[in-house]
Formats: structure tokens, sequence, C-alpha cells
């Protein structure tokens, strides 16, 4: 943006190439051990991890929060989601304006997902409001096998969620364990009241204990 150059082309895959990017970069740095090099990803970085990491040489990896299942998927899983727990707290209807707005949402992503399904997304179109059809195209492709993705990493791999994220869920993670442990040198770790953008859903302040759990696997995995 600094050079000016048009930020409307910009693709998933350009978020992919710009951690690659990082790594190289970092490796050329003297003060860098380059044998322990540790990749963190939140959300949909976390979701990219295997991408970022296939064919760079990296000592282990982090999944903060990741989405598990296709985007557009996760985008309908994640409202409907947000709309019944907002309704389990809603006896005083002060939450109706709030779910009527989500359910609005909700009508266009589904929309949206039956349209991805059957390859009937528009090429000229702009859906909600900023993701142009090759991009939503591309992110799709790239989280169709996350589980298996994770699965495969050739690097040791923690995941971590929050009890209270509402984006990715962590009931999504709890749904996915069993086949995720497949991956021997993997790690899962659920934080209680931990939203999903790392803050304490009790004190809105950002959960330590994420620090602490990165840095005891690490001192276990290197």
């Amino acid at each position: 943006m600094k050079n000016n150059q048009d930020t409307s082309n910009i693709m998933p895959i350009d978020f992919i190439k710009d951690a690659q990017a990082a790594i190289k970069y970092l490796k050329t740095i003297p003060e860098v051990d380059s044998d322990k090099i540790i990749v963190i990803g939140h959300s949909e970085g976390a979701s990219f991890l295997p991408y970022i990491v296939k064919d760079e040489k990296v000592a282990a990896a982090v999944a903060l929060s990741p989405g598990l299942i296709e985007i557009t998927d996760l985008m309908v899983y994640q409202i409907e989601y947000q709309i019944n727990y907002l309704k389990k707290f809603n006896v005083d209807n002060s939450q109706n304006a709030t779910i009527a707005l989500l359910e609005n949402l909700l009508v266009q992503l589904k929309e949206i997902n039956n349209d991805m399904k059957n390859g009937k997304i528009d090429p000229d179109k702009v859906y909600l409001d900023y993701y142009k059809e090759s991009y939503l195209i591309q992110w799709s492709e790239l989280t169709k096998n996350t589980v298996e993705e994770f699965i495969n990493m050739k690097v040791p791999l923690l995941i971590i969620n929050g009890t209270q994220d509402l984006k990715t869920p962590y009931e999504l993670l709890t749904e996915k364990e069993n086949q995720l442990k497949q991956k021997k040198d993997l790690e899962i770790v659920y934080i209680e009241n931990m939203g999903h953008e790392l803050y304490r859903s009790d004190t809105g302040v950002f959960e330590d204990s994420v620090i602490d759990q990165i840095v005891n696997w690490l001192k276990k995995v290197l």
C-alpha cells in the first residue's frame, strides 16, 4: 500500500507467500537460529499453516483458533452458533436487534455457501460487500481439507482454542479431535473463557496463559 499498489487484487495465496517470505528473511539474520523458527498462525492464518510451512524448514507450528472446515461452511456454522449463543441469554429481549441482523446475514451466507457448492459463484459480484468471487473460490479451495492438511504436516503442531470462541467454536475442534490425533506429534489445548481474539470473555483482557501454553509445549518438542 505504501507503494500505491492496488490491494483489491490480493488473494489468500498472497498471505501464504508473505509468511514464507518472512521465514526466508529470518534465516538470513545471523542472530536467528534458523533451526528453531516457529510459525504461529491465528484464525485464517492458522488454517493456512500447512501451506506456509510446506517446503520451508521450520521447527514447529502453533494454530490459534483455527477454522477446520471449508470457509463458506464455517461462515454458516459460526453465525448459526452465534445466534444460538445469544438466544440463550436473551431473556430480556436485549439481543433481539443483534439476532435479527445475524439471521439476515445467515440467509446471505447460506446462499453463498450453496452457490459455492454448486459452482454458481458470480464472477462479477462482490460478496458481503468485500469478497471478490476469485478470492472466495481460492479461500474455499485452501480450506476444503484443513484437518487432513494438519495431519500431514511434517512438524510438531500445537492447536489452542478458547471455550468462549464464537468464530471458530471449540465444539468444532472437539468434533475433529479424534481425527486430528492421527498426527502423533500433535497437542490440543482448550483454554477456559477465552474468546476468538485471545481475550478473556469475563474480563476482556488478553489471556496470558496462551503464551505459557506455547512456551511449555516448545520446551517439550524442541
